[in-house]
């Protein structure tokens, strides 16, 4: 039996979130945000396989963020970046270490 290492675990748990994800179980910006603020924010380095969690729920955050602030519309960065999440979590749970 070998203990994981930090970006094996953590990349595991995101696996289970991500399963959600395409299970539509929760949807891709609450998923991102929580292996966001749950699991990357833990980590000294974030692995490249979770890279797109991380940029994807900040982009949304700014964009509801500037909504809430000056009234703007960002209806396609957002969609977008949510495209972006649903793929990240499909190639993550294709992922082998």
């Amino acid at each position: 039996f070998q203990i994981p290492s930090q970006d094996e675990a953590a990349i595991e748990m995101s696996k289970e979130i991500s399963l959600a994800i395409v299970n539509n179980e929760i949807d891709e910006y609450s998923g991102s945000m929580k292996i966001y603020k749950e699991i990357l924010s833990n980590l000294e380095h974030i692995p490249d396989i979770l890279m797109p969690f991380y940029s994807n729920a900040s982009v949304i955050e700014d964009c509801i963020t500037d909504t809430e602030i000056w009234g703007s519309n960002h209806d396609d960065l957002i969609l977008r970046s949510k495209q972006e999440i649903l793929k990240a979590s499909i190639e993550l749970l294709k992922y082998k270490e």
